[in-house]
């Protein structure tokens, strides 16, 4: 799945399914190649599966998450407090920040910035381990809050010395942000750098393609158009690493952006146009859709 070979790797999953060793990792897998491919009958019958088990709230979760990514904000919030029931039923009191967390860097991405926020701050002073507060550091460093961001960076380090994906994802992309916003994209990149051959690790999810998205924003701010492209197209090139991540979406807007600096409108308004594809549903109030659709606009 992770090399996009997703037609073996449904195969090796319905050859673990027939011999009755389809664990958890199996049925995320096949929900997460369902999401890529719009397969919304294969969602839904890996959502079935796992309905009425004790893993039941992580898979409603994913949905919440899957629908966040695609801009379906209202769906997704829906969704998130099932998963927070379901979770309270089974002792899982901490979903609840997680859930929070990660519409706290949704919200941020999105353009919502006092959702975010107020999401970001709730979450620290709830119960949580590592991905909640990484979360949190992402959206305030998304939204442009740095002193914050990096407040929760050095407490994430100093708690967890030892996560990879901490070390090599969230710091150096987190750090990366904070210095786009204080205009140092040549600074941001050589941040950047450290990371580059953990870029396409999997990350537990939360540090998936983040590295290589804030590179991707710093050649836009450097105004070097076709290094911006490469990077976004990197993220686009290797989907099946997490198939619902808001990363997807959000490379594939920017790399419509990198288009337009080169000049070559027709292939910004290609990539636009796969941008609004896959938000179709998405709510319409939502800011970096407002934005995306008047920035296509300039290009008729």
């Amino acid at each position: 799945m992770y090399m996009n070979r997703f037609d073996e790797a449904k195969a090796v999953a319905e050859t673990a399914k027939s011999l009755k060793v389809d664990a958890v990792g199996v049925h995320f897998s096949l929900y997460g190649m369902a999401a890529l491919q719009g397969d919304q009958a294969a969602m839904q019958r890996e959502l079935a599966w796992a309905s009425g088990k004790a893993i039941e709230t992580f898979f409603v979760r994913r949905l919440a998450f899957h629908q966040d990514s695609l801009g379906k904000i209202k769906q997704s919030r829906e969704n998130a407090r099932r998963a927070i029931e379901l979770g309270k039923q089974r002792g899982l009191g901490e979903e609840n920040t997680t859930a929070i967390g990660t519409q706290a860097f949704h919200d941020a991405s999105h353009g919502l910035t006092e959702s975010g926020r107020q999401k970001a701050s709730e979450v620290l002073h709830l119960p949580g381990d590592i991905f909640p507060r990484a979360s949190a550091t992402m959206a305030f460093a998304e939204i442009g809050d740095t002193a914050q961001a990096e407040k929760i960076l050095d407490d994430l380090l100093k708690d967890y010395p030892s996560d990879t994906a901490t070390k090599y994802a969230v710091a150096p992309s987190v750090r990366a942000r904070i210095l786009l916003h204080h205009n140092k994209p040549a600074e941001a990149i050589a941040a950047l750098e450290g990371a580059r051959k953990y870029e396409l690790g999997e990350m537990s999810g939360f540090g998936s393609y983040q590295v290589i998205y804030a590179r991707g924003l710093a050649y836009l701010q450097l105004h070097d158009g076709a290094k911006a492209v490469a990077e976004f197209q990197k993220i686009l090139d290797n989907r099946g690493i997490n198939a619902i991540s808001a990363f997807i979406p959000l490379a594939q807007l920017n790399l419509s952006r990198a288009y337009a600096l080169l000049g070559d409108n027709a292939k910004a308004r290609t990539s636009y146009q796969d941008f609004f594809a896959l938000w179709k549903d998405a709510d319409p109030d939502i800011p970096v859709l407002i934005s995306a659709k008047a920035e296509y606009a300039k290009l008729q």
